[in-house]
């Protein structure tokens, strides 16, 4: 879940070429600063998918899972800068969490989401989609200027990288997923063990997703707890323009 690998700040153009875009986001125009000048961009979210031997994309499916897309990348974007041509790669896979889905950020301009066939996709992505979408576009923005991010040399590096995503979601989309929660009785515990820990032997798996004893989303947990207890409700995403707010999962309340 959420494999975060650094790459070039590169326009994806050559990638752009090859995949297909399925009803690109009207013209928005994003401004970027360029030294001393002020430059505006189109923005375009790209929507490729991805046919396999277990899925294969409808006509009217594809146009669902775009407009959900172009929602969720509307509303993060007023709150966050990522860059102006997102792709996100949509495919099916029987390799994912408890929500049905999984996302990944693979480039500061590329995402991938994917979820379980033998569900119902589309209500699948109006229930999850735009709470992966802001976790994953928290990641891309920040490694988009701060590459090192994306190696995270230790484990406090890694609990704080994936903390701040955790809690941009949540708190802009309602993502209460089981790591964006914890126990206050122990994670304080948690987190000196996690800090303990030598990144060079430690398994990576073991302390982000599932460790040997039971516990899951170690990282994630204590991440999410330092975020809390660290940011002051005023420092909390607010919207930078719109208002416009993610879409919520009726079910989107604490556990």
């Amino acid at each position: 879940m959420f494999a975060l690998i650094a790459a070039s700040d590169a326009p994806l153009t050559p990638l752009n070429r090859l995949i297909e875009r399925v009803r690109p986001y009207p013209r928005r125009r994003v401004a970027i600063t360029t030294g001393r000048r002020q430059v505006y961009r189109r923005v375009v979210l790209t929507m490729h998918f991805i046919d396999t031997a277990q899925y294969q994309f409808t006509r009217a499916t594809r146009d669902a899972l775009t407009a959900v897309g172009e929602a969720a990348d509307a509303a993060v974007r007023d709150y966050i800068e990522p860059v102006a041509d997102m792709t996100v790669m949509v495919e099916s896979s029987v390799d994912v969490l408890e929500t049905g889905d999984n996302a990944a950020t693979l480039e500061p301009g590329l995402i991938r989401w994917w979820f379980d066939p033998n569900l119902d996709v589309v209500q699948l992505a109006n229930d999850h989609f735009a709470r992966a979408f802001a976790h994953e576009a928290f990641h891309a923005t920040r490694f988009r200027t701060l590459r090192s991010e994306a190696s995270a040399p230790t484990w406090l590096d890694i609990a704080i990288n994936e903390g701040l995503a955790t809690t941009f979601a949540r708190d802009i989309a309602g993502a209460y997923e089981p790591w964006s929660t914890y126990d206050p009785h122990v994670i304080e515990e948690w987190c000196r063990e996690l800090l303990s820990l030598d990144t060079t032997t430690a398994t990576l798996s073991h302390w982000k997703f599932q460790h040997p004893d039971g516990r899951q989303w170690i990282a994630f947990r204590v991440g999410t707890w330092i975020i809390d207890t660290s940011l002051e409700p005023a420092l909390r995403p607010r919207p930078t323009s719109s208002g416009r707010h993610l879409p919520r999962s009726p079910n989107s309340v604490p556990s």
